[in-house]
C-alpha cells in the first residue's frame, strides 16, 4: 500500500469521532430504516452515519472534518 493510501486510511470515517454505526443509535438517527429490513444489517452493509454531514457514509470516505476517534479501553 503507498504511503498516501496509508494516510487517507489512518483519516478515514471509519476511524472518524463523527461516525455513528452503533445499531440502536443508527436506526434512532434514521427513523424507518427497519421499513429496509434492518439497521443492523443488510440495509446498511459498511455504511455509519456521520454526524457532521447528516448523510450515510461508507468507512473509506474521507473529509476535511476528520477528528480521531478516541480508543476503547
Amino acid at each position: 500500500m503507498s504511503a498516501a493510501r496509508n494516510r487517507a486510511r489512518e483519516r478515514s470515517c471509519e476511524r472518524c469521532a463523527h461516525l455513528v454505526r452503533d445499531a440502536a443509535a443508527f436506526e434512532a438517527a434514521l427513523p424507518g430504516i427497519l421499513i429496509l429490513s434492518s439497521g443492523q444489517g443488510e440495509s446498511r452493509g459498511d455504511q455509519g452515519l456521520c454526524r457532521i454531514h447528516q448523510r450515510l457514509v461508507t468507512r473509506e470516505m474521507t473529509c476535511g472534518r476528520f477528528e480521531r476517534r478516541a480508543m476503547a479501553g
